[in-house]
């Protein structure tokens, strides 16, 4: 009996490490020391991206990734626990891609987010980040989107079935240019709007970015290993980051013009 068990539990095992190819795990780690509000924290967060997909006989791929995230500090909403978040599923035929549950709205998928965001984290951006995918979430994330690619453009079109919002984005290069805009309709989305064109000339990237509640322009200049990062928007906040290359690492500082400011080492595994 113990025998048959032995080779029940082996046989058990085997199949579960067949059925794990195809899965992988990405992750990074940063600390840092923060300067806000005349006090100084010391902050450090481990992620770690779990995801995994295949490919039908027939050329459907189909995905899922779920994120763990860690942190003594940094601000997590809902007094998120660090466990895993709500997960993304997706589904690919030719041009067009379906996204599920905790994934990036239309307006998110266009708009080029992090575009402002400055030194290593990029814990310091315009803001307004409309719809983007959330490395927090617990509670129920109802998104569903869909994008369709077609002569180098790319249409998406969501929807929040927590919400009832609903919104649209297309993103595209003209000449040496990328645009991406997106709007809202209905719900929590209603008269939301989002537009960034940027462009890199060289080892120069300038851009800006305007949304229904802010707007910033900003500018990238790369050098090798050095990176320097900036952005003024028109709620009175600039901000200024410097990053280096390690060689696998990156240390970066950044700051708001008279505001806050931090330092950082980030790295990826």
């Amino acid at each position: 009996m113990k025998k048959v068990l032995l080779t029940t539990t082996v046989l058990a095992l085997s199949a579960s490490v067949a059925a794990a190819d195809g899965v992988s795990l990405k992750g990074m780690a940063r600390v840092g020391i923060d300067n806000a509000g005349g006090e100084t924290t010391l902050k450090s967060r481990i992620q770690v991206d779990a995801s995994g997909g295949i490919t039908t006989d027939s050329g459907l791929t189909l995905g899922a990734k779920s994120r763990l995230r860690v942190e003594n500090a940094y601000a997590a909403p809902g007094g998120d626990d660090g466990g895993f978040n709500n997960p993304e599923v997706t589904i690919g035929l030719g041009g067009v891609h379906l996204a599920f549950g905790n994934t990036n709205s239309a307006m998110a998928a266009a708009g080029n987010p992090f575009g402002t965001c400055v030194g290593e984290p990029g814990d310091y951006c315009m803001g307004d980040f409309k719809g983007i995918y959330s490395s927090n979430s617990k509670g129920p994330v109802q998104k569903i989107r869909a994008d369709v690619s077609m002569g180098g453009a790319t249409v998406s079109l969501s929807s929040d079935m927590g919400n009832d919002a609903a919104e649209l984005g297309v993103k595209t290069s003209v000449g040496a240019f990328n645009v991406g805009v997106g709007m809202g309709f209905g719900g929590a989305s209603e008269d939301q709007y989002v537009a960034d064109v940027n462009g890199t000339f060289g080892d120069i990237k300038v851009g800006v970015r305007a949304t229904d509640a802010m707007s910033a322009a900003y500018v990238n200049y790369t050098n090798g290993a050095l990176g320097v990062q900036a952005f003024a928007s028109d709620q009175d906040t600039q901000a200024v980051g410097v990053t280096y290359d390690l060689g696998g690492a990156t240390l970066g500082v950044a700051g708001e013009v008279d505001g806050a400011s931090q330092i950082t080492l980030g790295f990826s595994f």
